[in-house]
């Protein structure tokens, strides 16, 4: 496959457009230039393949010689996010037993009210700080969230230069957090996090990080996304306002 340089990813935009899931997190990517994209011909691209470490996005002629040999390529344990019935059938068919399934549910912002979001960021207990991510706070985070900043980021420099984020602070050490999954340009899904505690759960820390976010996004002209991959993260996205639940699906591959 041919490489696409960051001046012509525009041309090849068009080959993503069937994609309804995680589209903030594709298309600000992609414009941004990070990542890598791939296409089956410099002269008319049939099969396009975009790559962010971890996550994968297909896109294209379903049904090719060079489909076939795309989902082929993909490493193990990357997350597989395609547009179509046809790209959906061409994944289970090649991975066979090796295919894992990531059950997701995806929400529209469009029905978030800015006035209900304030309210719901003054729930939190008062020996609690909120406070917007910085070099020093984000030293305090739990090694998990930590990993996945590195991933996602590179490093905590790269997530406070590309993306956006504020934290419940508890005895100088961050036990709540909510923040852009990705880099951004306007647009993010929102990740949210909270210590494995149960000093700290059920407390509405994870609910007023996640509104301390979406009001900087909406007073700032910024989308804040929803997708969630468990019960939990459902009942927190129609607390917040969101609406209109959408289940999809992604996919990995996994030696059996």
């Amino acid at each position: 496959m041919f490489e696409v340089w960051m001046q012509e990813r525009s041309k090849i935009e068009h080959l993503f457009a069937e994609h309804d899931n995680a589209r903030a997190i594709l298309f600000q990517l992609m414009r941004l230039g990070l990542g890598y994209v791939r296409v089956d011909s410099q002269a008319n691209p049939n099969v396009a393949w975009f790559h962010y470490h971890p996550i994968n996005f297909l896109a294209g002629i379903a049904h090719s010689e060079e489909s076939h040999l795309l989902v082929d390529r993909i490493p193990y344990l990357n997350i597989i996010i395609v547009p179509t019935e046809d790209w959906n059938s061409l994944v289970k068919e090649k991975y066979g037993d090796e295919l894992r399934i990531q059950k997701r549910t995806r929400f529209s912002p469009d029905s978030l009210d800015l006035t209900e979001i304030r309210h719901l960021k003054q729930k939190i207990p008062a020996e609690v700080d909120l406070q917007r991510i910085n070099r020093d706070n984000l030293r305090t985070v739990y090694p998990a969230v930590r990993r996945t900043i590195d991933l996602h980021f590179g490093s905590i420099n790269g997530l406070l230069k590309q993306g956006v984020g504020f934290c419940a602070v508890y005895g100088k050490r961050i036990v709540s957090l909510a923040y852009s999954a990705f880099p951004f340009i306007d647009e993010f899904e929102v990740q949210v996090d909270t210590v494995d505690d149960p000093s700290y759960r059920r407390r509405g820390l994870a609910t007023a990080v996640s509104a301390t976010l979406i009001e900087y996004a909406l007073e700032n002209d910024m989308v804040p996304h929803w997708d969630a991959s468990n019960l939990a993260s459902i009942r927190l996205a129609e607390k917040l306002g969101y609406s209109d639940p959408i289940s999809w699906e992604a996919y990995y591959r996994k030696k059996s």
